[in-house]
Protein backbone atom coordinates (compact mmCIF):
# COMPACT_ATOMS: atom_id res chain seq x y z
CA UNK A 1 0.00 0.00 0.00
CA UNK A 2 1.40 3.19 -1.08
CA UNK A 3 1.85 6.77 0.29
CA UNK A 4 -1.52 8.68 0.07
CA UNK A 5 -0.80 11.57 -1.91
CA UNK A 6 -2.86 15.13 -1.89
CA UNK A 7 -4.70 15.49 -4.89
CA UNK A 8 -5.36 19.25 -3.93
CA UNK A 9 -4.57 21.80 -1.45
CA UNK A 10 -7.21 24.80 -0.69
CA UNK A 11 -6.15 27.42 1.25
CA UNK A 12 -8.24 29.76 3.15
CA UNK A 13 -7.44 33.17 5.21
CA UNK A 14 -8.90 36.09 6.47
CA UNK A 15 -7.81 39.13 8.77
CA UNK A 16 -9.79 41.71 10.19
CA UNK A 17 -8.51 44.41 11.67
CA UNK A 18 -10.76 46.97 13.42
CA UNK A 19 -9.45 50.38 14.99
CA UNK A 20 -11.83 53.22 17.04
CA UNK A 21 -9.88 56.46 17.16
CA UNK A 22 -12.16 58.45 18.64
CA UNK A 23 -15.84 57.99 19.94
CA UNK A 24 -17.19 59.14 16.66
CA UNK A 25 -14.56 57.42 14.03
CA UNK A 26 -13.36 53.95 12.78
CA UNK A 27 -11.60 51.90 10.39
CA UNK A 28 -12.02 48.30 9.78
CA UNK A 29 -9.89 46.49 7.53
CA UNK A 30 -10.26 43.29 5.78
CA UNK A 31 -8.45 40.96 3.66
CA UNK A 32 -9.54 37.60 2.04
CA UNK A 33 -7.14 35.10 0.82
CA UNK A 34 -8.17 32.19 -1.66
CA UNK A 35 -5.92 29.32 -3.17
CA UNK A 36 -6.80 26.13 -5.27
CA UNK A 37 -3.43 24.59 -5.47
CA UNK A 38 -3.59 21.04 -7.27
CA UNK A 39 -1.55 18.02 -7.90
CA UNK A 40 -1.97 18.34 -12.01
CA UNK A 41 -0.69 14.13 -12.12
CA UNK A 42 -3.91 14.12 -10.02
CA UNK A 43 -6.26 16.46 -10.72
CA UNK A 44 -7.52 18.56 -13.77
CA UNK A 45 -7.90 21.91 -12.49
CA UNK A 46 -5.29 25.11 -13.06
CA UNK A 47 -3.93 26.66 -10.39
CA UNK A 48 -6.25 29.55 -8.87
CA UNK A 49 -5.26 32.28 -6.41
CA UNK A 50 -7.66 35.24 -5.54
CA UNK A 51 -6.81 38.19 -2.97
CA UNK A 52 -9.18 40.87 -1.91
CA UNK A 53 -8.94 44.03 0.40
CA UNK A 54 -11.45 46.27 1.46
CA UNK A 55 -10.94 49.51 3.94
CA UNK A 56 -13.88 50.79 5.66
CA UNK A 57 -14.20 54.45 7.27
CA UNK A 58 -17.32 55.15 9.98
CA UNK A 59 -17.92 58.46 10.90
CA UNK A 60 -20.52 58.09 13.35
CA UNK A 61 -22.26 61.50 13.98
CA UNK A 62 -24.84 60.72 16.49
CA UNK A 63 -26.98 57.46 17.03
CA UNK A 64 -28.76 56.66 13.83
CA UNK A 65 -26.33 58.99 11.64
CA UNK A 66 -23.30 58.05 10.11
CA UNK A 67 -20.98 58.46 7.16
CA UNK A 68 -19.42 55.52 5.65
CA UNK A 69 -16.27 55.54 2.97
CA UNK A 70 -14.66 52.44 1.70
CA UNK A 71 -12.77 51.42 -1.18
CA UNK A 72 -12.35 47.47 -2.20
CA UNK A 73 -9.57 45.73 -4.54
CA UNK A 74 -9.70 42.43 -6.02
CA UNK A 75 -6.55 40.44 -7.75
CA UNK A 76 -6.70 37.15 -9.35
CA UNK A 77 -4.65 35.11 -11.57
CA UNK A 78 -7.17 35.51 -14.60
CA UNK A 79 -6.18 37.39 -17.57
CA UNK A 80 -9.40 38.18 -20.40
CA UNK A 81 -7.72 37.76 -23.77
CA UNK A 82 -9.50 39.91 -26.27
CA UNK A 83 -8.60 38.12 -28.96
CA UNK A 84 -11.04 34.87 -27.82
CA UNK A 85 -13.01 37.14 -25.74
CA UNK A 86 -12.11 34.41 -22.82
CA UNK A 87 -10.98 34.82 -19.53
CA UNK A 88 -7.91 32.45 -19.16
CA UNK A 89 -5.46 31.92 -16.18
CA UNK A 90 -2.10 33.15 -15.72
CA UNK A 91 -0.25 31.73 -13.22
CA UNK A 92 1.54 32.79 -11.04
CA UNK A 93 0.92 36.89 -11.93
CA UNK A 94 -2.02 38.00 -9.86
CA UNK A 95 -4.15 41.32 -11.89
CA UNK A 96 -6.68 43.58 -10.92
CA UNK A 97 -10.19 41.68 -11.68
CA UNK A 98 -12.12 44.40 -9.82
CA UNK A 99 -12.15 47.91 -7.76
CA UNK A 100 -14.87 49.70 -6.20
CA UNK A 101 -14.90 53.21 -4.26
CA UNK A 102 -17.90 54.38 -2.35
CA UNK A 103 -19.79 56.74 0.31
CA UNK A 104 -23.12 55.87 1.91
CA UNK A 105 -24.97 58.19 4.11
CA UNK A 106 -27.29 56.60 7.04
CA UNK A 107 -29.44 59.61 8.29
CA UNK A 108 -32.34 58.98 11.28
CA UNK A 109 -35.26 60.98 10.66
CA UNK A 110 -37.30 61.29 13.77
CA UNK A 111 -40.76 62.66 13.40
Amino acid sequence: MGVPSRIFDNQFMRTKIHVQLTRALSVRTIVDYYGLLPDSTLFAADRYQQLSGDILLTWLVHPGTAVYAGFNNRLENVLFDPTTLAVRLAAPRLGTTGQQAFVKLNYLFRM
